[in-house]
């Protein structure tokens, strides 16, 4: 199963992990849902497929435009990264997978400090002034490292930049 939202991917991907590491709770879900299921669906993300099982060589093969000359900032957020022992298909601490991605489409991946901080989108209804800060550090930080653009595979974490930013 591929999600290309990432808090999707990380409630499903820690469900299943949960459903195939306790056995007991398992079969007490099995009885309430009337089914049989062991957790043997695998759940990826977007560019965890992308970088898998296309592979971003051939994902540059077939760019007709590429992104030349613009410095891309990859914001990683935390639902990809963590828990990483759940989770994770790339490192917590120093993700790559989404710079690469930008790479295999032409453009500049540019590094910053805050690519896999959380942008508290969690506090935007009840602590917005919050969020905005916590979106303003990470913004911020991506600016002062050259970045021309942002992207990220979370849909849920660009909702929340344009909602703290006014825009």
């Amino acid at each position: 199963m591929t999600t290309a939202c990432t808090t999707c991917y990380n409630v499903l991907k820690r469900t299943n992990h949960f459903i195939r590491t306790h056995p007991d709770e398992r079969d007490r879900i099995n009885t309430f849902i009337e089914a049989d299921y062991a957790g043997e669906v695998e759940v990826v993300d977007i560019v965890h497929l992308l970088r898998d099982q296309v592979g971003f060589d051939a994902v540059r093969d077939k760019v007709l435009k590429p992104l030349a000359g613009l410095k891309v900032a990859a914001y990683y957020g935390c639902m990809v990264l963590r828990p990483p022992a759940e989770v994770a298909y790339d490192d917590p601490d120093h993700p790559r997978s989404l710079d690469d991605l930008m790479a295999a489409l032409g453009a500049t991946a540019v590094d910053y400090p805050h690519k896999n901080e959380c942008c508290g989108a969690y506090l935007a209804v009840k602590a917005p002034e919050v969020t905005r800060s916590m979106v303003y550090t990470i913004l911020s930080s991506a600016q002062r490292a050259g970045a021309e653009a942002m992207v990220t595979n979370c849909p849920l974490c660009q909702l929340t930049w344009t909602c703290s930013s006014g825009r």
